[in-house]
């Protein structure tokens, strides 16, 4: 595996060795007041990035804990799995059943935590290496972490797929709406709310575990519980809107004959 860029989790200031700093613990606000003595950069970074602009923010504690050296838990997957949804969550299974996490998950007792990610020549890269890049702390994961391990014409070619396939599953959610838009003057509004509802589901599940398989390469996320599921989505959609449709005219039509018959024998009173 070749690893181009220098990707250094610290946890420690760069100028001090680890066996000359205390072992802890350590507050949110000493770590933070350490490092900017040592230099605003990963301070500044995590401010600005996802952790750091979240409310309430995640701190240094979340992904290092309080004690030196605190790097190794950090460029392990397992900190962050815990906090985003656990193993059994989107997020989380997307990386976990893709080859990467494949790897990481049966290989990770076995490789030396101590190790730099770009030092330590890990056959797959966790969480870490990709949304903290180069040593960043911003926590968004573009293409130049491909680029370290893969080649130039499959980064491109990767990226490039992944965003027709995301195109097509932008349509069928569009398609879905214009349906359901269509639709709205010809149902009650309650029986609106149910089709809007589902279509919240299609972005947020659907649409949700195709943009996950897409970015983790998990082919189960960007087909069964992506492509598939929104395919799915838009039937389940359409067939409600047709029953909808079949209902509300019915109901019309059996209006229309209570108005027309009268039931025989009634006499015709004054207010007919």
């Amino acid at each position: 595996m070749r690893w181009l860029a220098v990707m250094v989790l610290v946890a420690v200031p760069a100028s001090a060795s680890a066996d000359a700093l205390p072992a802890g613990p350590f507050t949110e606000n000493e770590c933070r007041d350490c490092h900017i003595r040592e230099g605003e950069e990963i301070v500044a970074d995590w401010r600005a990035g996802a952790h750091g602009t979240a409310v309430p923010a995640v701190g240094c504690l979340a992904c290092h804990d309080d004690r030196h050296p605190a790097a190794p838990r950090a460029r392990r997957a397992k900190p962050c799995i815990a906090c985003h949804g656990g193993r059994h969550g989107d997020v989380a299974r997307s990386y976990l059943t893709s080859k990467h996490g494949v790897i990481t998950t049966l290989e990770t007792d076995r490789w030396d935590w101590s190790q730099p990610l770009a030092h330590g020549l890990y056959r797959a890269p966790t969480c870490a290496y990709c949304h903290n890049h180069a040593g960043g702390h911003g926590t968004a994961a573009g293409e130049d972490a491909c680029f370290d391990c893969h080649s130039p014409r499959f980064v491109t070619t990767h990226f490039e797929s992944g965003r027709r396939t995301l195109d097509i599953g932008g349509l069928k959610v569009r398609e879905a709406e214009a349906a359901v838009a269509e639709a709205t003057n010809a149902i009650g509004p309650e029986d609106a709310g149910r089709l809007s509802d589902k279509l919240g589901q299609m972005r947020e599940r659907s649409l949700t575990g195709l943009r996950l398989g897409i970015a983790h390469q998990a082919p189960d996320y960007v087909w069964w519980l992506g492509q598939a599921a929104l395919d799915g989505d838009l039937v389940r959609i359409k067939a409600a809107i047709s029953a909808l449709r079949r209902a509300a005219t019915v109901g019309r039509s059996k209006r229309a004959e209570t108005g027309a018959v009268r039931p025989a024998g009634r006499a015709t009173g004054p207010d007919d």
